[in-house]
């Protein structure tokens, strides 16, 4: 119980939590709705242990979607949708807070729609 830390509503939105550093810690993602730049609190105990940016964006037409492991080293990752083309998805390999190699996913949605994700290599 009680609060956590504070962000602006009017320019951030809590998109995503997972374990981004595999310590079993949690890890609250935000993303600055103007830009799309992702932003991490890293928790311990229902502690605010470390925050940071996760790494540049500057197109707001991509949204974080999700928070899972896409290669299978223990890290998650961040899952992204570009919202004016729902066909089109990144994945930003993360090694901690940091961004290590991304790629490109295309799908033909047509009448589906992403509803979440987990450990994407097992």
């Amino acid at each position: 119980e009680g609060i956590i830390g504070k962000v602006d509503k009017n320019e951030w939105t809590l998109v995503a939590a997972g374990d981004m550093f595999g310590d079993m810690s949690g890890t609250l993602i935000f993303q600055k709705n103007a830009t799309g730049e992702p932003y991490f609190w890293k928790m311990r105990y229902k502690q605010k242990e470390a925050e940071g940016s996760v790494g540049a964006h500057n197109d707001a037409n991509w949204k974080i979607i999700g928070l899972a492991d896409a290669n299978n080293d223990g890290l998650d990752d961040l899952l992204w949708q570009k919202s004016n083309d729902p066909k089109a998805m990144y994945v930003w390999e993360l090694k901690g807070a940091k961004k290590d190699k991304s790629f490109r996913l295309s799908f033909n949605t047509n009448g589906w729609k992403f509803i979440g994700a987990g450990n994407m290599a097992k």
